[in-house]
C-alpha cells in the first residue's frame, strides 16, 4: 500500500504522483469519505487530538486525527498511523506545512 503513503502528502482529491492505478484512487477516496464521516460523528482515532509542550525536554507534541491517518508529531517529525486499525503507516516532516493535514490544534477539521 505505498500509494497511501504518497497520498498522505497531497492535496484532498489530487491523485498521488505514482503508483496508483484507478482502483487505488476510488478506495483511497472512499476510505477519505468514511474518515469524514467517523470524524463527523465525533468517533475518535486512536488517540485524541492534543497538543502538548513539554517542559522537561522542550519539545512539542501533536496529535491529529484527520480523515485517513492519525499524525502524531514531535517538532517537526510526523509519525503516521492508519485511521482505522491504529497501523503504523510510514514518517514525514512538517505535516503543518502541507494542508489539508495541518498539524496545529486550531485548524483540525471539525
Amino acid at each position: 500500500m505505498q500509494y497511501l503513503h504518497i497520498v498522505t502528502h497531497q492535496y484532498e482529491g489530487q491523485a498521488p504522483i505514482t503508483g496508483a492505478n484507478t482502483w487505488d484512487i476510488i478506495k483511497t477516496r472512499l476510505l477519505a469519505m468514511l474518515g469524514r464521516m467517523l470524524n463527523r460523528r465525533q468517533i475518535p482515532g486512536t488517540i485524541q487530538p492534543m497538543s502538548y509542550d513539554d517542559p522537561l525536554t522542550g519539545d512539542r507534541i501533536t496529535v491529529v486525527v484527520n480523515p485517513l491517518f492519525t499524525v502524531l508529531s514531535v517538532n517537526t517529525r510526523d509519525y503516521y498511523f492508519h485511521r482505522l486499525t491504529g497501523r503504523f503507516d510510514g514518517t514525514g516532516t512538517g505535516c503543518s506545512a502541507n494542508p489539508p493535514f495541518d498539524c496545529t490544534l486550531d485548524n483540525i477539521p471539525e
